[in-house]
């Protein structure tokens, strides 16, 4: 069918998106609004709009984990990715390894989800003091044996 009608029917149910037609998947104008009513639509929709800034980040507001449906040149993408951690911690699993190697964003993931810790670089993982600069350890500085106790 009308194309027209089948925006209508996917206007009033998203759900209803995975079932239109493939170049209807594919228009720009059709495809910004349902994901970002919805992120998850993301996968349904074109290749090409799946490496399309705008249509990604719209995505990834709505639905972290969206980041998953994305081109892998739009995993390398900064903003993108943040984005994508600030809604969901755990979309860090599939951010580009270097930016799993960012602190900012490493940060912001586990604030959100603290379980995204498993997806951070191995360096972040590994270094305690960048962690507890940001205060997401338990690392304490080493204690000095010839200070006096703590008051109570």
């Amino acid at each position: 069918g009308d194309p027209e009608l089948v925006r209508e029917v996917v206007a009033r149910s998203w759900s209803a998106f995975q079932y239109a037609t493939e170049a209807l998947r594919g228009d720009r104008g059709f495809v910004l609004p349902a994901v970002r009513s919805d992120g998850r639509l993301l996968r349904y929709c074109s290749e090409a709009l799946r490496g399309d800034k705008d249509v990604t980040i719209a995505a990834v507001r709505s639905y972290g984990l969206a980041l998953e449906c994305c081109t892998p040149a739009i995993r390398c993408e900064y903003e993108i990715v943040l984005a994508a951690v600030n809604q969901d911690g755990l979309a860090l699993q599939f951010a580009d390894p270097a930016l799993r190697d960012d602190h900012r964003i490493v940060v912001d993931a586990i604030v959100r989800s603290p379980q995204a810790m498993r997806y951070a670089s191995i360096r972040l993982r590994q270094d305690p003091e960048a962690m507890a600069a940001q205060g997401l350890t338990g690392y304490a500085p080493p204690k000095n044996e010839k200070a006096p106790p703590p008051e109570v």
